[in-house]
């Protein structure tokens, strides 16, 4: 059943009832070019078994594409409104408040055909559904809005041959591949390859939003660093989505991990909204670096012409589990500041675990805790000496728990590297990146504890991943300054001057008690001359060691931090106490002063030179 239509305009009808012929019986709202059976056009319908679907034939005898869907059972509104080639699907429980399906752009000709459609999708069935309430009419609601259209370059693409390690990099203006059986550039082999996207993406309306990655084989997806979409296995050509309700101008961070493993090679980042057919999300709105706040004008101006954000860096800082750093790049390089990405050289999945505490049971590939806490230990493989981020990626077990965050408390080689909160939102997975001290070259022991005690709660660790990091410029020189810099802002000793080798340190006792910044002490080395002193646990992350020291000669000293990465030379020298001028000294128990009497003169030297006896009486030990 139809009329004709001319320009925009809506469709409503209210599905009753509807007789369960199959899952996918239709009954809803249609707007079709003509009567053609291959004509373009747009249904949205209610199925007895798969919600409202809103399905569309963009160009004349293509097959029919099977859209977003709602979970909404018949007894449903539905409205598709035209506003000019736009067609967009809502459905509602009572037919007053809508909610947005999904938008479509169809080349449609200003006279339509808009209506009823029914079918059993039975061709030996025929299924009795009650239509109601329907209307045809100009559009309802507000005029759309003006688009804010930002001023954005692009995201930053790492590309990885996972065969031979070799990875090239660049700024992509959008995510919208499909290399067939190509390569995605010089360099990267046409199959076994990954590649990883980063940066900012900005709303333009004030809506809801589907976000979707269309991928083969698998792809992961971050916004705000929480994991929105896990499609991380082989397969053909998938479509993943999700939604959220998003501000028009506002920034949000981004990353979209992807592997290819062999045959066809696609990967798309695309996104809809009420006001938007499902697109490729524009260059306009995708940024390397992070953008300022939105002006006034770039919320109601249209058009690259509009005071939209300009680009400015976010800061280096330092990743989770460091100190902030003090930057020693030069300030072209600093400027950039997005200097590194990690990229994953090694994943384990949960069922590797070569020690565990606690029961835990298998789940595919992952493993849950039986128990109330316990611990899983993996062993991974550093390639080469550095800084690593470890990646752990989990779920929760618990279908009745409400509290969406799991403490985990993390150890590299038995030291203790943090406590990290594993939030795994509505979707039930998250991830938690962690920095590692510096690693030598080949295997390390990573452990993972959880300790929940309510009842309840289970946690699965579905894999661990160990990240190298990269210079985004293909500079590693780049990356290896980053390191440096995070080294030296989480280790070293405490002292005044320049922090040069020539700085000499001084002590009025020996052992010299010297202390500084570093709290990983089995991976630290602390030598005076040719002896090895053994570095004690501060507080807060700190460390002190006692160092002997000789009279009239001075001490060399060679600290070493995580590993080697990071080392230190300095010289202590044993500074006497000069009897006729000291105050009172508070010392240590076992502590040793040299003493003196008087300064020599000048020039004084062999038998002109003064002497002196010392004599203590009554000393009593203080502590």
């Amino acid at each position: 059943m139809w009329r004709t239509w001319t320009g925009d305009g809506e469709v409503v009808a209210h599905i009753a009832s509807q007789e369960n012929t199959g899952p996918w019986a239709k009954a809803g709202v249609m707007v079709r070019a003509s009567m053609e059976s291959g004509a373009r056009q747009a249904l949205l319908a209610v199925t007895p078994a798969n919600g409202v679907s809103f399905e569309y034939r963009a160009q004349d005898l293509d097959k029919t594409v099977v859209g977003p869907a709602s979970q909404s059972a018949a007894g449903t509104w539905v409205k598709l409104v035209r506003r000019s080639n736009v067609l967009t699907a809502y459905s509602s429980a009572d037919g007053a408040d809508w909610d947005w399906v999904g938008t479509e752009a169809i080349q449609l000709p200003d006279r339509v055909l808009v209506g009823l459609a029914v079918t059993s999708h039975d061709n030996s069935a025929a299924g009795e559904v009650t239509l109601d309430h329907v209307s045809v009419g100009a559009p309802g609601g507000d005029p759309p809005a003006t688009p804010m259209v930002g001023v954005g370059d692009g995201l930053n693409g790492t590309y990885f041959d996972l065969g031979t390690g070799g990875w090239t990099s660049r700024i992509d203006p959008t995510v919208d591949f499909d290399w067939g059986l190509g390569s995605p550039g010089a360099g990267i082999n046409v199959d076994n390859f990954g590649a990883r996207w980063s940066g900012w993406f900005q709303a333009q309306y004030d809506e809801p939003y589907t976000i979707e990655v269309v991928v083969d084989d698998g792809a992961r997806l971050w916004v705000d660093d929480h994991l929105s979409i896990d499609a991380w296995s082989d397969h053909a050509g998938t479509s993943v989505a999700t939604r959220m309700n998003l501000k028009a101008g506002a920034v949000h961070s981004l990353k979209l991990e992807y592997y290819e493993r062999t045959g066809e090679a696609v990967a798309r980042l695309r996104w809809s909204s009420p006001s938007t057919p499902e697109q490729a999300v524009p260059q306009s709105q995708l940024y390397s670096t992070e953008p300022g706040p939105p002006t006034d004008a770039a919320l109601t101006q249209q058009g690259p012409a509009a005071s939209a954000v300009m680009p400015a860096g976010p800061s280096l800082g330092a990743l989770p589990g460091r100190a902030p750093a003090l930057s020693t790049l030069s300030s072209a390089e600093a400027a950039t500041n997005h200097l590194v990405c990690p990229v994953t050289v090694v994943e384990v999945p949960g069922v590797a675990a070569v020690g565990r505490l606690g029961r835990w049971a298998n789940d595919g590939t992952a493993l849950y805790a039986v128990d109330r806490r316990g611990y899983l230990e993996f062993v991974v493989a550093a390639p080469a000496a550095g800084i690593y981020q470890i990646e752990i990626h989990g779920a929760s077990r618990g279908h009745a728990d409400l509290d969406h965050e799991y403490q985990l408390l993390v150890y590299a080689d038995g030291e203790y590297l943090g406590r990290y909160y594993l939030d795994t939102g509505t979707s039930g997975h998250g991830v938690v990146d962690l920095l590692t001290p510096w690693l030598r070259a080949g295997g390390h022991r990573v452990r993972v504890l959880w300790d929940n005690p309510r009842k309840g709660r289970s946690f699965e660790l579905t894999a661990l991943r160990l990240q190298a990091f990269i210079g985004v410029k293909g500079d590693q020189t780049a990356a290896l300054a980053w390191m440096q810099t995070q080294l030296k802002a989480a280790s070293g000793l405490d002292i005044s001057g320049t922090p040069s080798r020539e700085t000499v340190i001084t002590s009025s006792v020996s052992p010299a008690c010297l202390e500084g910044r570093g709290g990983f002490l089995t991976m630290m080395s602390v030598q005076a001359n040719d002896l090895f002193v053994s570095p004690h646990h501060g507080i807060a992350g700190r460390w002190y060691a006692n160092v002997p020291l000789t009279a009239g000669k001075p001490t060399n000293l060679r600290l070493s931090y995580e590993n080697g990465g990071f080392i230190e030379e300095r010289r202590v020298v044993w500074q006497a106490t000069d009897l006729t001028e000291s105050s009172d000294l508070l010392i240590r128990e076992g502590d040793t002063l040299l003493l003196r009497v008087g300064q020599p003169p000048a020039g004084a030297s062999g038998p002109h030179k003064p002497r002196s006896r010392i004599q203590v009486d009554g000393l009593t030990v203080q502590t």
